[in-house]
């Protein structure tokens, strides 16, 4: 089988000024790309080793914008990230440790996208499993 080198989620967005000011703003992404440059219905944001994708439009994509599940970033200080968006974003999780020996938070960006930032710990778990 072939390897496979990375996977970089490519998610819609109804207002991309807004998503582009909320990662690069506030989650530290810089804009790497963006389609056409002043007006862009597609962008990538790129952050350390993390590149995130936006679209605005796509002919083929006539399916309600829906994302079941989270995009899960490993980070080496999650309490950091925690400190810098807690007074301007939604954290709805944490910060907590599981069972599995993950410290997290949880946040949604402006799309209702579940973005979690999770670090691995020794600390005993603060959350019982679900």
């Amino acid at each position: 089988m072939p390897k496979l080198l990375e996977c970089n989620p490519m998610l819609r967005t109804t207002d991309m000024r807004a998503t582009i000011r909320f990662y690069t703003e506030l989650l530290g992404f810089r804009l790497h790309s963006a389609w056409p440059e002043h007006e862009p219905c597609w962008c990538d944001l790129a952050r350390d080793t993390i590149s995130v994708m936006f679209y605005t439009q796509d002919p083929h994509d006539t399916g309600p914008t829906a994302m079941t599940g989270r995009l899960y970033f490993r980070t080496d200080d999650v309490m950091t990230i925690y400190n810098s968006v807690k007074d301007k974003a939604e954290v709805f999780e944490g910060p907590e440790v599981h069972f599995y020996g993950m410290k997290e938070i949880a946040i949604r960006d402006p799309n209702g996208y579940t973005l979690v930032f999770a670090q691995p710990t020794d600390e005993p778990p603060t959350c019982k499993p679900e």
